[in-house]
């Protein structure tokens, strides 16, 4: 663990750039042990995705491609749309105190409390770390899997930060613009209101994210999957529904068997 944690430092610090092979006897020489160790930390490494490496090849940093940041913030725009309007009706109070906690940590660590200087490493990680457990805290009601799978995908989205930062540029920080917005969600404890934010902002900033890496790049899986989420929101919202106009309306009976096809018939009252 520890020659893993020390490898670690040295991709997440810039210590060894994207694309940079590592040799397990380079390491093993300079770290003065064996390859063993360092042969573990790298497959737990490229678990992780830090690292790329194919069969019989030589590991290398992992380089996070357009594509597949893309592809990552296209689920988690859509995953995080479903599992936070789940809790649809299921907030509680605590539940709303413990969202506004989160906020007001964030924006401290943010320095949005006035404080000028310029954040720390240290505070920035605590940063990161406070807005995936807000993401998650929202997405709780969807259970423990879906949210595991979220943080996967959050866990995913700051690793390529810190090594965008370790090369000298710090994409937009996530949705500190609409706090004020997803305070008075949390308040009426609107979980589609809090879905729709939180998707925005996400797709939003993953734009400008992208844009760090490829100018021209045209995210249109994103935009996809941006629309595919609202529209499920939107068609989940109360107010979606059309309202009563006084024309006549259909029943529609299913009648299912097993191992048969379902039947069914349309009736106009």
């Amino acid at each position: 663990m520890s020659v893993y944690r020390r490898i670690r430092r040295m991709i997440l610090s810039g210590a060894v750039k994207s694309g940079q092979p590592l040799s397990q006897v380079q390491l093993a020489t300079e770290f003065e042990i064996s390859r063993g160790p360092v042969r573990e930390a790298l497959r737990m490494l490229q678990r992780e995705g830090l690292i790329e490496a194919e069969t019989n090849q030589r590991g290398r940093v992992a380089t996070f491609s357009p594509t597949e940041m893309e592809q990552v913030c296209a689920m988690l725009v859509v995953n995080a749309a479903a599992a936070i309007s789940v809790g649809d009706g299921l907030f509680s109070e605590k539940d709303v105190e413990r969202i506004q906690y989160r906020i007001d940590l964030i924006e401290r660590l943010a320095g949005a409390d006035g404080e000028s200087s310029a954040p720390t490493r240290r505070r920035i990680f605590r940063r990161q770390l406070a807005f995936r457990r807000l993401v998650t805290l929202l997405c709780q009601y969807s259970g423990p899997r879906v949210v595991q799978t979220i943080d996967g995908l959050l866990e995913r989205i700051a690793l390529f930060r810190q090594l965008r930062e370790a090369e000298g540029e710090s994409p937009p920080y996530p949705l500190a613009s609409r706090f004020p917005e997803l305070r008075q969600a949390s308040q009426a404890r609107d979980a589609s209101a809090m879905a729709r934010i939180v998707v925005d902002s996400i797709a939003g900033v993953s734009r400008k994210a992208l844009a760090y890496v490829a100018e021209r790049y045209q995210p249109a899986l994103l935009d996809a999957y941006e629309d595919m989420a609202l529209r499920m929101l939107q068609d989940g919202a109360g107010d979606a529904w059309p309202e009563d106009d006084g024309s006549s309306a259909l029943t529609i009976k299913v009648i299912g068997r097993p191992n048969s096809k379902i039947r069914y018939t349309v009736t106009q009252d």
